[in-house]
């Protein structure tokens, strides 16, 4: 394939993905997808369709759990991407000399790349235009190096990531606090300087008081003693009035049937029995959640925050994909044409979603238009030049020699996958997140996206044309 013919295949991909961003950015103009509809729909999206496609995806990334001793540098090759572009990033904020919160929005915004939909997308444009290259069945045996790849880089991102622009969250929630303690301390001062002035009025006038209280006073006396001789004259004794009644019984009940009493002792023997057999497991429970709340209680806030988003639903899914990895008769049974493969198809279509509901959002958040935000437009520039051209450059690098020399599988699609995983924009997700846990990042984020996204039909392409020449020099 020639270089225009690599070009015009990169630009179709993300031309698909811009026409459907545009599409949710008229969607605010004339179908009222305003911030709360958009908020709303992204949780809808982070609850459902982004864990469906990551669980279809992972379960059945490979065969057998013996398929990932060949492939061991697939997740590897996800945490140096993130161990390179991580750092860069933040010394690029610290540089200059960004806001703190804003700091973490352009980390996260840049940082984690686009790991499931652009590759997808490319390595179907390529294995239809490539076949002589990359062989016949490229396009599942890539499908499956990118779910490999993603089984590190989902975790990376739904549990650090998630935590690092959480915590801008963590931060605004603590200064609101602060304020309204401020504000309360204020209004609390003003109210006892209000009180002093009342007690200084009230001491003026207190002899006053005095004077006119002992002339009351002595009214009040004799109007007292005349009322009480009028008492003392109109009262007189009450009479008494006892009635009595006499309720005479002729013959006496008695109760002879004695079987419901025996009933009911059988059935409380009966519940002693049972009561006596679950209360050992009573106390054990007691004892297990007594200690779990324990440790909970004097564990760190970093710690628990990190264990909360743990349970996240990208990332159970990416567990239960994992383990359906490892109960694979199950998974084929799901998956594989088995009894219930209706299962995994709907996993499938949900998650088939994903990709237009995360571009659909993108498009929203950029009705403010592309600069929107506080982020100067050289920061943006450098922040992805940096993402974009040196980090790629670092990790195809690194990715080569490796091939190269035979310590990775030396498929062209392995190597392909890895190179296009390094030279990927921005998470598309990162919309997603920042509807639900920063919205006020959103300005900033949709920013940013844009220009990664604009920037990258002609970074990507380059590193595409790179890619393959890499390959057609081995």
């Amino acid at each position: 394939m020639d270089i225009f013919g690599i070009i015009l295949s990169t630009f179709n991909a993300i031309f698909k993905l811009a026409i459907v961003a545009v599409t949710g950015f008229l969607a605010t103009r004339t179908a009222g997808f305003d911030v709360a509809s958009r908020r709303v729909y992204s949780s809808i999206v982070f609850q459902y369709f982004v864990p469906a496609v990551i669980f279809a995806q992972t379960a059945t990334s490979m065969d057998r759990v013996s398929t990932l001793v060949d492939w061991w540098y697939l997740p590897l090759c996800a945490v140096v991407i993130n161990a390179i572009a991580f750092p860069s990033i933040f010394i690029v904020a610290k540089l200059f000399r960004l806001e703190h919160k804003t700091t973490r929005v352009f980390v996260y915004t840049i940082s984690f790349s686009n790991t499931m939909y652009i590759p997808l997308a490319l390595v179907d444009s390529m294995t239809s235009e490539n076949n002589e290259v990359f062989g016949p069945n490229a396009k599942e045996v890539g499908g499956g190096y990118i779910c490999t790849f993603l089984l590190a880089a989902t975790v990376i991102y739904w549990i650090f990531g998630y935590s690092f622009i959480q915590r801008n969250q963590v931060d605004q929630d603590e200064e609101e606090r602060r304020a309204s303690e401020i504000e309360l301390k204020d209004e609390t001062q003003n109210e006892q300087l209000d009180v002093k002035t009342l007690e200084k009025a009230l001491e003026s006038s207190q002899n006053v008081l005095e004077k006119k209280e002992l002339k009351v006073s002595s009214g009040v006396k004799e109007d007292t003693d005349l009322s009480t001789q009028l008492i003392a004259d109109e009262e007189s004794p009450m009479p008494k009035v006892s009635d009595e009644l006499n309720l005479n019984t002729t013959t006496a009940t008695v109760v002879d049937d004695q079987k419901p009493l025996a009933g009911v002792q059988e059935a409380s023997e009966s519940q002693r029995d049972r009561c006596g057999f679950l209360s050992p497991i009573k106390v054990v429970f007691s004892k297990v959640f007594g200690a779990v709340s324990y440790v909970w209680q004097h564990l760190p806030v970093s710690v628990k925050r990190a264990l909360k988003n743990l349970c996240t639903p990208p990332t159970i899914a990416t567990l239960l994909g994992v383990i359906l990895i490892l109960a694979y008769p199950v998974r084929d049974m799901l998956f594989n044409q088995g009894k219930m493969a209706i299962i995994g198809r709907t996993a499938k279509y949900l998650g088939s979603a994903a990709v237009i509901s995360a571009l659909f959002i993108l498009g929203g958040n950029l009705s403010t238009g592309p600069k929107g935000g506080t982020i100067k437009w050289y920061v943006i520039a450098v922040g992805l030049f940096v993402r974009m051209v040196i980090c790629p450059a670092i990790c195809i690098g690194i990715n080569f020699a490796l091939w190269y020399y035979g310590i990775v599988p030396s498929d062209p699609m392995f190597f392909f996958v890895l190179c296009v995983e390094s030279s990927t924009p921005p998470a598309l997700n990162s919309a997603i997140v920042m509807n639900i846990v920063y919205p006020k990042g959103n300005e900033e984020c949709a920013s940013l996206l844009f220009w990664a996204y604009l920037c990258s039909i002609v970074t990507l392409s380059g590193w595409l044309v790179v890619t393959l020449m890499l390959i057609e020099m081995k």
